[in-house]
């Protein structure tokens, strides 16, 4: 098939996309016409988008502070967003955050001043939603290079050639959601030492899964990210990461060093024009904190084995499976699109529902079904789509 067929928009002609929901359960969605689903598509990793913990605390926040506040947070600035990016300056074990809607806006929002005057050289996979920051950036005045996916001999060889003084920003992933690969970040932090760079990472997908005290074969403690499963000086790291994966609550919020002397409040466009999160976002992320200390640490634990069993029964059928790590995103390559196609309508009629990836997103002929394992998940349901790949048989 031509790369030029946008195949996302085929697999949308067969009503595999935009599918209508009425009702939400534990790992499952019941469609407008009563058919009920096993949910593979969302990224509550850890199961707790319904917790009453988070849900009670969103209450008790927009019961005090109403629906949403109606100025920006340069003009008047209630306390309860600085409560949370206190916590949260706590627990990613930084000294400055601000707080955004999504990963999207704070990307958006920061990176065409960070580098307004110098250079963005981004991974070449980067995450859509920071490489279209970069372009704004490039608007902006920026230079926009790119690397080759995880290749730190080729971004050497870009930061070598770049003036020493000019402001140099390295746009990584934290774990790049396809592949799972996580960032080579201790190399990346002693380049941006060496050419007097900075890092941006976005990891969505990292935050609540790895943390501090990770060791190549574990996760890492306390779910705090990438950043922190890496032990390395944080002087010349943005991060930048949200509670609506993992953590179930809609709140965004992005770290930044000390060490960046440049005044960046009054620049990130979000907080000089925009209304903030709403009060029940804050108290659910407040929530998801506190339930992050009571039993995370389990609840990752248990996850992990599950992760672990699904992808050990793919692998015994001889499936091709991409996952780096057990992470909860299992990717399994379908190869030709005419599979892709023929292996989501077989699932769906056995009632598994999972991400398709397809051109432009993948290659044309490495596509596949990301199937994203969360804690809601039991192993009756895993053995159940193991099975169901296992049944299918291509015409």
């Amino acid at each position: 098939m031509s790369p030029k067929i946008n195949q996302l928009q085929l697999l949308h002609e067969d009503r595999l996309f935009e599918i209508p929901i009425k009702q939400v359960s534990p790992g499952s969605v019941t469609t407008a016409n009563g058919e009920l689903l096993h949910d593979f598509v969302t990224t509550g990793y850890l199961g707790i988008d319904r917790h009453p913990l988070l849900i009670e605390k969103g209450v008790e926040y927009a019961q005090k502070w109403g629906c949403i506040s109606n100025w920006s947070r340069m003009e008047l600035d209630p306390e309860i967003y600085r409560k949370l990016e206190h916590e949260i300056a706590k627990w990613m074990k930084c000294s400055s955050v601000i707080l955004g809607h999504t990963i999207t806006v704070n990307n958006f929002s920061v990176l065409p001043y960070l580098a307004a005057d110098g250079y963005i050289i981004h991974d070449s996979l980067l995450h859509t939603v920071v490489f279209e920051a970069c372009r704004l950036a490039r608007d902006h005045g920026s230079q926009l290079l790119k690397f080759k996916h995880q290749d730190l001999d080729d971004l050497e060889h870009i930061l070598k050639s770049l003036p020493k003084e000019k402001t140099k920003i390295i746009a990584v992933d934290g774990v790049y959601s396809i592949s799972t690969h996580i960032v080579p970040l201790a190399e990346i932090v002693d380049l941006c030492e060496r050419y007097n760079a900075y890092c941006y990472i976005d990891d969505a997908h990292g935050l609540g899964i790895y943390g501090e005290g990770g060791n190549g074969l574990n996760w890492g403690n306390r779910g705090n990210g990438v950043w922190n499963y890496f032990n390395v000086s944080k002087d010349r790291l943005f991060y930048v990461s949200n509670f609506g994966k993992a953590y179930g609550a809609t709140c965004a919020f992005l770290c930044y060093p000390d060490a960046y002397k440049h005044e960046l409040k009054s620049h990130c466009l979000q907080y000089l024009f925009s209304a903030p999160p709403n009060p029940f976002s804050i108290g659910s992320s407040m929530g998801a904190l506190e339930w992050n200390d009571l039993h995370g640490e389990q609840v990752r634990t248990q996850l992990k084995e599950k992760v672990k069993y699904f992808i050990a029964g793919l692998r015994a059928q001889g499936q091709v499976v991409e996952n780096i790590n057990d992470h909860p995103v299992v990717f399994v390559n379908f190869g030709a699109f005419e599979n892709l196609q023929y292996a989501a309508k077989f699932l769906r009629s056995r009632g598994i529902v999972g991400g398709y990836r397809a051109y432009p997103v993948v290659k044309p002929d490495q596509c596949g079904i990301r199937f994203s394992i969360t804690h809601e998940h039991d192993l009756a349901v895993l053995d159940h789509v193991i099975h169901a790949i296992a049944s299918i048989k291509y015409a």
